[in-house]
């Protein structure tokens, strides 16, 4: 494996805690801060949302600065939005909280970017393997993002959750270091 793909490899097992921790946790962090307990899943809605409304967005930023600075951008800014999650959940605010996850969506569009800077970082007949080696790194995140959120829960004594979230920026911000020793082949 080169090191380029190593890279993408150990930045998507970071970067996909945040959909991991996302589905674990937001909705039950919405039916404590909603003033409406239909609107517990919200959160997790707009997370969705906010993917779906960057990912032209993210396309598009990546062929026009790199993927490099569009992987650092998304991880900087997406460690930005889980310190607001973290934030949110302080001061009780359901509003702030869904800000914080459409932001966080949105910073997954990029992230979804990682299987196409695989491609490109192999050869053309080794792309698919390379995609799915991505794509694992995808199921790691599935096991530490929760875990770490369970853990975490209780680390800022009555707030619940508040260090799942201060614990979640730091793993996201991981691909931030990483994609240092990153070389972009090309624009997109």
């Amino acid at each position: 494996m080169n090191r380029n793909l190593s890279l993408l490899v150990s930045s998507q097992v970071f970067a996909f805690t945040a959909a991991t921790v996302t589905v674990f946790i937001s909705g039950i962090i919405g039916a404590q801060l909603s003033p409406i307990k239909t609107l517990s899943t919200l959160p997790p809605s707009i997370y969705v949302v906010g993917t779906a409304a960057a990912t032209i967005f993210a396309a598009k930023i990546m062929s026009i600065v790199g993927r490099r600075i569009g992987f650092v951008s998304a991880s900087i800014i997406g460690s930005i939005a889980c310190l607001i999650g973290a934030y949110a959940i302080m001061i009780e605010s359901f509003a702030i909280f869904c800000i914080s996850k459409f932001i966080l969506g949105a910073t997954m569009a990029f992230n979804h970017q990682y299987r196409f800077a695989a491609a490109e970082s192999v050869e053309k007949d080794k792309a698919p393997k390379a995609i799915s080696i991505i794509l694992f790194g995808g199921i790691i995140s599935a096991f530490i993002g929760p875990s770490l959120a369970n853990f975490a829960k209780d680390m800022i004594s009555n707030n619940l959750y508040v260090g799942s979230y201060i614990a979640l920026a730091l793993l996201t911000f991981v691909p931030t270091t990483l994609f240092l020793f990153y070389e972009s082949k090309s624009q997109i």
